[in-house]
């Protein structure tokens, strides 16, 4: 299976991974956990853009939260955060090196990903690319012969 709208399908492998082993779980194929796994992410994702915080227990908390710019001439706004739960915190801290490959990719991603000062633009939506992601695999799925 591969991941869509990622170009080096290296930085797929990890999510690669985990829809794997959530397909081998819970006795599906790889493309039904993978659009699973997008309704959840959709749902997840309306739910804070209406304004309420979501806690997965063990997890973390993904919630809105209000971002004053620093200059006077920009608007106040809500911006999505998440923030790990202390388990999830602890057992990152115990098991992973001091200084993981995906730090870098962090940096990368935090640095091509900032709010920027051009004005909003409306139609990029989370659940528009969740249904494309969805679309996708589904593709992929009929392309291999496996009903979805």
């Amino acid at each position: 299976m591969r991941i869509p709208f990622v170009v080096n399908q290296d930085d797929a492998e990890p999510l690669k991974r985990i829809v794997f082993a959530v397909a081998k779980r819970t006795n599906t194929t790889p493309y039904m956990a993978a659009t699973f796994m997008s309704y959840f992410l959709e749902e997840l994702a309306c739910e804070v853009a209406k304004g309420n915080a979501v806690s997965l227990p063990g997890f973390g908390l993904f919630a809105p939260v209000t971002v004053k710019p620093k200059f006077t001439d920009k608007e106040i706004h809500a911006s999505p955060r998440f923030s790990a739960s202390r388990v999830f915190r602890q057992e990152v801290a115990a098991t992973c090196t001091p200084y993981p490959v995906g730090a870098i990719k962090w940096d990368r991603y935090i640095r091509s990903h900032r709010l920027s000062s051009k004005p909003y633009r409306s139609g990029g939506r989370v659940f528009t690319a969740q249904r494309a992601f969805r679309d996708r695999v589904r593709a992929q799925a009929v392309k291999a012969g496996i009903d979805v």
